[in-house]
């Protein structure tokens, strides 16, 4: 009898200690999920300022010239492929709703917006960690295929210019562009590493 009432006490206990466990672990996990959204809010904010007072409008509109889109880079870079995603989408859309230079809502330069997000995010996520070289990369395929590419397709399409001619106008400053982000992703990396607790983003190095 006082060998049940033993092992009964004893699986209560073992009980009660895995329901305190489960509880820190939940809180945890809500805490970090409460961070790493409110880490893309102030990247998300920072981009629509540098937007606004960050970047040099040339053609007529039809380029920009700057860091727009480093902030959605490093979301990706730091919390992975989803919070990219998300990033950059609300980030145009905020733009939108608050007519930064003049901006109208274009579908194909909104989802493009995203896809500059995912990217840095799918490549922090084969790399496991961020470096100079992962940025670099990121950066690299963000300008040719995001800035060069497709963006150019929907700035050929709002401005009734021929594909090409949009294409070889737009690729200077493009590429000027994906310069700077690159450079100021390097500067903030070693800040960022000593900022962000340890286990809520990838090694950075």
């Amino acid at each position: 009898m006082e060998n049940k009432e033993q092992n009964k006490g004893f699986a209560q206990a073992l009980r009660r200690l895995y329901l305190l466990g489960s509880c820190r672990t939940l809180i945890r996990s809500r805490g970090m999920l409460a961070y790493k959204l409110a880490l893309s809010a102030i990247l998300v904010a920072l981009t629509i300022i540098l937007t606004r007072i960050g970047a040099i409008m040339l053609q007529g509109g039809q380029l920009r010239v700057g860091l727009t889109w480093m902030p959605i880079i490093l979301v990706g870079l730091l919390l992975g492929p989803y919070y990219g995603l998300l990033a950059g989408g609300v980030s145009d859309l905020l733009g939108v709703l608050i007519n930064i230079q003049s901006g109208s809502f274009h579908l194909l330069l909104t989802l493009n917006v995203c896809l500059v997000g995912l990217f840095a995010g799918l490549i922090q996520m084969a790399f496991a960690r961020v470096t100079a070289g992962t940025s670099l990369l990121a950066t690299v395929a963000v300008t040719v295929i995001n800035g060069a590419f497709i963006q150019t397709i929907g700035i050929a399409q709002i401005f009734g210019n021929p594909y090409w001619v949009q294409f070889w106008r737009r690729l200077p400053g493009v590429l000027a562009s994906g310069l700077a982000q690159y450079l100021a992703i390097i500067v903030l990396l070693p800040i960022i590493e000593q900022v962000l607790p340890r286990r809520s983003v990838p090694v950075v190095k």
